[in-house]
């Protein structure tokens, strides 16, 4: 049954009972048909953007999360195989798991060392050694555990003056450098001796190690030299093992290794600090920073002698020249060090004027990736091993 309504002149209306006619069945099947399909296709058009009434903020949303589930599923996709062609769910899944293990790295048996090493913990720290198998990094540590005495130190700070207060430190001026001390140290704080340019006088630009150290707080004691220290350089190792045990009195942690950086003639400094470290007091050298050597490499008189190359070999130190294109690649002076054996790594700079090398070098926490406290910067810097692997 159904009810219409039949409206009369004076206004008003009446409501009547009409019974359904009947329907054949077929007809009947038919008309049941034609609205399901009518209503399936109904449905598809309302789910595409164009003819759904959310408003456009809620269209929005649901667009996002609709690439976001198909990106998923495509990367379910790619680790089931479904990708692949002629590989089964299984086997890529299998090749999957042997990527993920080959990109873990193991631990360097050498981290726990230097944890104890640098917290002056020498007997713990030789015992670990000793499980080792001989090598001269090894052979290096146990002399440093055997040898870094500071039972009779000077004061360093004694006379500074504290050039700034930073939020993770003390920045302080003496006659020839800077030394920073962070407030906390622990076991992962690192050491940093960074040699500005010139041949003499102050040519450090303070403020850059300064603004370095304001905004990212390194874990690190650092001496910033104000230039070459050219005129010291034959006794450039022991003037810094005198700051550095002082240091290492005040704050309790040990410099087994650090990383040398320097800026234009600094950097020939650095060859000649890594290998008077080393031979005195077995220090390693990690990484040496060289910003826009010099002289494009050419300064002879200062260049790493053979017998200095090969302490640096022998510690198996890394030499990043940061340059303006391919100057490590291509000069004289860096061509002599690959030759005696010195691993060397190009690193093509962005902002590659002979000041901005060193500047930028601070500004893009290219020190802090020295230290292991960062990563480098790669739309600045692009690095290139030169003659390793």
């Amino acid at each position: 049954m159904r009810l219409t309504k039949t409206e009369h002149s004076d206004g008003g209306e009446t409501v009547v009972r009409q019974k359904r006619s009947q329907v054949p069945l077929n007809t009947y099947l038919t008309f049941l048909l034609l609205t399901a399909m009518l209503l399936s296709a109904c449905g598809s058009r309302a789910t595409q953007p164009e003819t759904c009434a959310y408003p456009a903020s809620l269209n929005a949303k649901g667009a996002d999360q609709a690439e976001q589930e198909t990106e998923e599923t495509a990367e379910v996709a790619a680790d089931q195989g479904e990708n692949e062609p002629g590989k089964t769910p299984e086997e890529a899944q299998e090749d999957s798991l042997g990527e993920e293990e080959e990109s873990v790295h193991e631990p360097d048996p050498f981290d726990e060392v230097l944890r104890a090493a640098r917290e002056m913990r020498f007997e713990e720290a030789t015992e670990m050694l000793e499980q080792m198998e001989p090598s001269a990094k090894r052979d290096a540590l146990l002399a440093f555990c055997a040898g870094w005495d500071i039972s009779e130190p000077t004061d360093v700070l004694e006379g500074a003056i504290i050039h700034s207060e930073l939020p993770g430190g003390t920045f302080y001026r003496l006659t020839d450098c800077f030394i920073y001390l962070p407030d906390h140290v622990d076991s992962e704080t690192k050491y940093l001796v960074h040699f500005g340019g010139g041949t003499g006088g102050w040519v450090l630009r303070q403020d850059f190690p300064e603004l370095w150290l304001q905004n990212e707080e390194p874990n690190v004691i650092a001496i910033f030299y104000k230039s070459a220290m050219f005129y010291t350089i034959k006794g450039i190792g022991e003037e810094t093992l005198t700051i550095l045990k002082s240091l290492s009195t005040m704050t309790g942690i040990a410099p087994p290794v650090l990383v040398i950086t320097g800026s234009s003639n600094g950097s020939y400094s650095t060859f000649k600090l890594a290998a008077q470290l080393y031979e005195q007091a077995s220090i390693l050298t990690d990484k040496i920073l060289t910003l826009d050597t010099g002289y494009d490499w050419d300064n002879t008189d200062m260049l790493a002698t053979e017998e200095e190359a090969a302490s640096i070999v022998e510690m198996d130190t890394v030499v990043y020249a940061f340059e303006k294109k391919t100057g490590a690649i291509n000069a004289r002076g860096a061509q002599k060090l690959r030759d005696y054996g010195i691993k060397m790594v190009n690193v093509a700079c962005v902002h590659a004027s002979h000041d901005q090398i060193t500047k930028y070098a601070f500004r893009r926490a290219a020190f802090s990736w020295a230290l292991g406290q960062a990563e480098l910067d790669l739309e600045e810097y692009t690095p290139t091993k030169i003659n390793f692997d």
